[in-house]
């Protein structure tokens, strides 16, 4: 190929070397010379013709034997083309770029796949726990519509309905703020938050709680402010608080600390719980996830705590940390930049 290459082009740039040279000639003869030879001059015509249609066979030659390897290059096995030495670099770089893509749309489809298959939990999740409650009220409002609760026990009905009709109310309300916080479709408004005055207030409330749990709170640390949406914020510690409050054992502590470096913010909640498995860490801020059915069971909640935790932080731009030990207890950290948009 590349002695093929060379032959046409010296031949094709000789004839244009003989073109131009004859041209001269020519010229020089036909304006120049004393005695004109003008039988001369058609045969150095036909000779220019000539050699300018040779050039140009020539280059249409050269132009094939440059392009034909191009045409038939297999980009599905680079590797298995049979090139010039010249194109061995282009044909190299084409085979790290096929490798690259075959690298991302494996990992498009193992996302692909992923995404799927927390769709189908989620949608089986939602149904699950939409049709417990719903099933429930169904149940004892049937019950009383055909009359079979004494008097005495209205009141006892009524209120499993009312509970039933608020944990539904609250599973629908947490839904939608997921939704809300993935769309980044938050229909609140950014403002300063100070994070201290807002995990006192959150550790105020839930302190009858923790009272009949038998244990104890504890707020330490030093007054930050951030901006964020003030419902979400409260939210995502108030979720926090409230799961190591759940989890925990008796007589145990929760602590939530506020703390300001060069860069960030941090605000953790420790609690001296039942912990998280190891294997269980990654997956505890999924929706719906639990680790004990059981237990989560009796202690309430709609599953979508920690998710709305995650949300709530990413929509912050902000880091979620987890370090559990089972038996022992759980910290959690939510780590705020420090360059945060404004109000």
């Amino acid at each position: 190929m590349r002695r093929k290459l060379f032959w046409s082009a010296f031949v094709a740039l000789s004839c244009m070397i003989i073109v131009c040279v004859l041209l001269f000639v020519g010229i020089f003869f036909t304006f120049y010379a004393d005695v004109p030879d003008t039988g001369a001059l058609p045969w150095l015509i036909i000779g220019i013709v000539f050699l300018v249609l040779l050039a140009g066979l020539l280059a249409v030659q050269i132009t094939k034997l440059v392009i034909t390897p191009f045409s038939k290059i297999n980009l599905n096995s680079p590797t298995e083309n049979t090139i010039y030495p010249e194109l061995q670099p282009m044909i190299d770089r084409i085979n790290e770029q096929r490798h690259q893509l075959d690298i991302q749309v494996e990992e498009l489809t193992l996302e692909h796949d992923r995404q799927d298959k927390l769709r189908r939990e989620f949608t089986a999740n939602v149904s699950h726990e939409l049709k417990t409650p719903l099933t429930s009220i169904s149940g004892y409002a049937e019950i009383m519509k055909n009359g079979m609760v004494d008097a005495e026990h209205v009141t006892l009905f009524s209120e499993r309905i009312h509970n039933e009709s608020r944990r539904l109310i609250t599973l629908v309300e947490d839904i939608i703020k997921l939704s809300q916080l993935e769309g980044k479709e938050l229909p609140y408004s950014l403002m300063e938050i100070d994070l201290y005055d807002t995990a006192a207030a959150i550790l105020e409330r839930l302190s009858a709680v923790a009272e009949r749990n038998h244990i104890s709170l504890r707020l330490e640390g030093e007054h930050c402010k951030i901006i964020g949406a003030r419902r979400i914020i409260d939210e995502m510690i108030n979720n926090l608080c409230d799961n190591a409050i759940k989890y925990n054992v008796p007589g145990g502590n929760v602590t939530v600390s506020i703390c300001r470096t060069d860069k960030e913010i941090r605000l953790s909640v420790s609690d001296t719980g039942i912990g998280i498995p190891t294997d269980s860490i990654d997956r505890v801020f999924e929706r719906f996830y639990r680790v004990d059915k059981s237990h989560s069971k009796a202690v309430g909640g709609t599953g979508l705590g920690l998710s709305i935790v995650k949300h709530g932080a990413a929509y912050h731009n902000a880091q979620i940390i987890c370090t559990s030990t089972v038996n022992v207890g759980t910290i959690i950290t939510i780590v705020f930049p420090l360059n945060q948009p404004s109000a």
